[in-house]
């Protein structure tokens, strides 16, 4: 019985030792494999605790990821890796795969800048946004995503643009804006400026994922956002008496923008 219970030990050892040596490397070349859109290369490390130096989406390079596994997640249903990105946007946070199917995003801080969106992805933003400049910070306390259907169906958070300039020199200020959920797919948005200088903006946005919206936003010193947006504000907006044009709206955002444009 003492022999048994000795090649139990060191099977048990070997298979410890097997899952935590797992290599990146194999993982990561099925998945490059079973997702072409999304390259994982220069990998080294296990799948417990490793590093990408080159992380491709449809071809374009997002950067380098390092993680580490916390085990302990799967106690609540989920795989957790602790990740801290470097790249496009720098970020930390802690990426989770429930037992549901679903991708949760927990405790994250990413960062970027307008410059360094456009300047990687010029091809994938619209042309009147590449020459805007400023600086992007997310705090997400969690964020949920169906990959099977790719909605977003959960967001707790806070986001802020800093130093926002549109081009030709205009110059909006600072913002920020504190996301909640109300409902699976239903998002509700507050969103203020910060600073006295530039646009002063204060409102509601609620949206669903289905395009669905409710707007209640009020907007001064619109000048600054040009003339013909200053224009579009006044046609589209009624004046109050403290100074802010007050704009109410509901509807599917597809019809808003056919109003807008």
């Amino acid at each position: 019985m003492k022999i048994f219970r000795i090649l139990l030990i060191l099977l048990l050892a070997y298979v410890a030792f097997v899952v935590f040596t797992f290599p990146a490397s194999f993982a990561t070349t099925r998945l490059n494999a079973a997702q072409p859109e999304v390259q994982i290369n220069d990998v080294d490390g296990s799948v417990w605790s490793g590093g990408a130096g080159d992380i491709r989406y449809q071809g374009i390079p997002i950067g380098a990821l390092d993680w580490n596994a916390q085990p302990l997640g799967i106690f609540q249903g989920e795989w957790r890796n602790h990740l801290v990105l470097n790249g496009i946007v720098d970020g930390e946070g802690e990426l989770a795969y429930g037992i549901d199917g679903v991708v949760n995003l927990y405790n994250t801080t990413l960062n970027t800048t307008f410059s360094e969106i456009a300047g990687n992805l010029h091809k994938r933003i619209p042309l009147q946004m590449r020459e805007f400049q400023g600086e992007m910070q997310a705090d997400i306390a969690k964020m949920a995503v169906e990959p099977q259907t790719k909605k977003l169906i959960w967001l707790e958070g806070k986001f802020f643009l800093s130093k926002l300039q549109m081009p030709e020199g205009h110059y909006l200020g600072d913002f920020a804006a504190e996301v909640t959920t109300i409902e699976k797919e239903k998002f509700r948005t507050e969103v203020h400026s910060t600073s006295d200088k530039g646009l002063q903006l204060q409102g509601v946005v609620i949206a669903t994922q289905q395009g669905e919206i409710e707007l209640d936003i009020k907007l001064a010193k619109v000048e600054v956002l040009g003339q013909h947006a200053a224009k579009l504000i006044q046609r589209f907006m009624k004046k109050t008496d403290d100074g802010y044009y007050h704009f109410q709206w509901q509807g599917n955002v597809k019809y808003l923008m056919l109003l807008l444009g």
